[in-house]
């Protein structure tokens, strides 16, 4: 007996059989309803939609309010840290205002101290002062010197331009065109014959020819012979020939029994290191308080470097040493 299989009975059959318009046509003919799957589709994704969007809308308001919350404990915190910070500017700003009062009355302290150590200490004493820095001479300085009682008997100041400048090397040679110097050591020998005039032992001549040429200018008068020079060397640009003229007037005059003392600014490139090895007293930051008493202890005989740059062997000479012991009272019997 053979099986007949109908071809709607397979899978594939009836598939293609419930695609067939004259089996829809046939279901409508005899009243049947007919399923669609798209709406069945479109309706199961509406639920999921929905579902989808509750979900989504629960999530949403919830994380609302704890986002709400969360940013309320920050601004919290951030309120706190501004009081603390607020608190402890204020903290600051009193200490500040503490100390910007206490460092006015070391200042004061300082003026004082540097006047009371000056008063009237170099007495009688002759100072030529000479400058070969390439900036102005402090004011203070000389207000200094005179509080002292020092006599000023010149000051010079030496006019270079740039190391190297053809202009000012030929007015040196032009000065010195009567004087033996040895090539290239017409920086050693202007200073020379600076020194010997300001010792009061150079030439008249020499002078005229130097200050017409621009290299030097004198305040008050060469000679006689100084008790103390004061050299204000240093220099705010680097090169120049100011060094080499500054060490060679040191030299000099310690070869000719006249002390010297070298002071510079707190601004200078200093050259206390080329004066150091011409055992010369040195003093740096000679604008300020403790400067200027330094400078007035120096003249006075104190020997040393003193200041507050490299090398320096403190503010102001160690206080000489106490003669002995105060007498002691006698017990009263």
């Amino acid at each position: 007996m053979v099986n007949c299989i109908r071809k709607e009975d397979s899978p594939a059959g009836a598939a293609e059989f419930a695609l067939d318009p004259r089996f829809h046509h046939g279901l409508a003919s005899a009243g049947g309803t007919v399923f669609d799957w798209k709406y069945h589709v479109i309706s199961l994704a509406a639920v999921f939609l929905a579902l989808g969007l509750g979900l989504l809308l629960g999530t949403t308001l919830l994380g609302n309010d704890v986002l709400v919350q969360q940013q309320q404990k920050v601004i919290a915190s951030l309120e706190n840290n501004l009081q603390s910070l607020v608190q402890e500017n204020r903290g600051h700003q009193e200490q500040l205002n503490a100390l910007t009062k206490q460092l006015a009355r070391y200042e004061e302290f300082s003026r004082s101290a540097a006047a009371f150590i000056a008063g009237q200490r170099l007495s009688g004493t002759k100072v030529a002062v000479a400058t070969t820095a390439d900036y102005p001479i402090p004011p203070e300085v000389a207000s200094t010197l005179q509080r002292a009682g020092a006599e000023i008997l010149s000051v010079t100041n030496f006019s270079f331009l740039t190391a190297g400048d053809q202009t000012w090397e030929a007015a040196v040679q032009e000065a010195l065109a009567s004087e033996a110097a040895e090539p290239g050591g017409e920086v050693k020998s202007l200073a020379q014959q600076v020194a010997r005039g300001i010792a009061g032992t150079g030439q008249q001549g020499f002078l005229a020819q130097a200050q017409g040429r621009g290299l030097v200018s004198v305040s008050g008068a060469w000679g006689p012979a100084p008790d103390k020079v004061l050299i204000i060397g240093g220099s705010q640009k680097p090169g120049g020939p100011g060094e080499e003229i500054a060490t060679a007037l040191a030299d000099y005059f310690l070869h000719h029994g006249i002390e010297v003392v070298a002071a510079e600014t707190s601004t200078a490139r200093s050259f206390t290191r080329a004066y150091r090895s011409l055992r010369v007293t040195t003093v740096d930051n000679v604008e300020t308080p403790p400067g200027q008493a330094a400078l007035v202890l120096a003249l006075a005989g104190y020997q040393g470097h003193f200041g507050v740059k490299e090398g320096a062997d403190g503010l102001l000479p160690p206080p000489p040493e106490l003669a002995g012991p105060p007498p002691s009272r006698k017990k009263e019997e």
